[in-house]
């Protein structure tokens, strides 16, 4: 239509870096999310035998409701769109228009310069066990996406949440394997507790990673900055 579009958008790549407040406020919500549906899963639902997927769902529908609730502080409807599982997302490039991560929290805030559909914490959830080891399943299949420009490539920060067996923790699982392929995810040191996490004596903590990122945005040429990516495992 004529007229319609007065001039191209500009936005700015990458996005600046989200407040340490909104993750903090986001990990508090999961956390209260994940306790609800261990002390009370829905019927004919066993955390311990329960799919990705069907896990995922469970957390979705709890984290809604904190949502629209309001329990956990900071993460109401005033402050957070409704929870987006599985949204279809172009990559860095848009070659591949498809990528799904299993969650999108977008703030209701329009952040100046950004690019509102891939503006937000971007989240991948594993789960961690004998029958998904840390290397092949929620490395190569889960945080290689923020590595390689499939998710978050407009942000400086995303998210990875392990559905974790008992027996699993970060030091030496993740850390394990972020050595033994260090050239494919690009590691920048060992995963390190996230500093608020750990003053706050939150549990389970926050442990961050970062990765170089080795390709160029194609709107502006510069090269991808390292993406911080923060890991929350959930013991069942």
């Amino acid at each position: 239509m004529p007229g319609f579009f007065v001039g191209e958008i500009k936005y700015t790549y990458p996005h600046p870096p989200l407040d340490i407040r909104i993750l903090l406020v986001l990990e508090n919500a999961v956390r209260k999310a994940w306790e609800i549906l261990k002390d009370n899963q829905p019927n004919s639902f066993y955390l311990d035998s329960a799919s990705e997927k069907s896990v995922t769902i469970a957390l979705l529908d709890i984290m809604e409701e904190l949502r629209t609730t309001g329990i956990v502080d900071g993460f109401s409807n005033k402050e957070f769109e409704t929870v987006i599982r599985e949204g279809k997302l172009t990559n860095f490039d848009g070659q591949h228009p498809d990528k799904e991560p299993d969650f999108v929290f977008r703030l209701t805030e329009v952040r100046v310069g950004t690019k509102k559909l891939q503006d937000g914490i971007i989240t991948e959830c594993k789960p961690v066990d004998k029958a998904h080891p840390v290397g092949s399943n929620y490395c190569k299949k889960g945080l290689i996406r923020f590595i390689n420009g499939d998710y978050a490539w407009a942000m400086q920060s995303g998210m990875m949440i392990g559905y974790v067996d008992n027996a699993y923790t970060i030091f030496p699982k993740l850390s394990d394997s972020l050595k033994k392929d260090k050239g494919l995810y690009n590691s920048k040191g060992e995963p390190v507790a996230c500093p608020l996490s750990e003053k706050l004596n939150i549990s389970p903590m926050v442990y961050k990673t970062i990765h170089e990122r080795k390709w160029q945005y194609p709107q502006n040429g510069k090269k991808a900055p390292d993406i911080t990516i923060r890991h929350l495992w959930l013991t069942k």
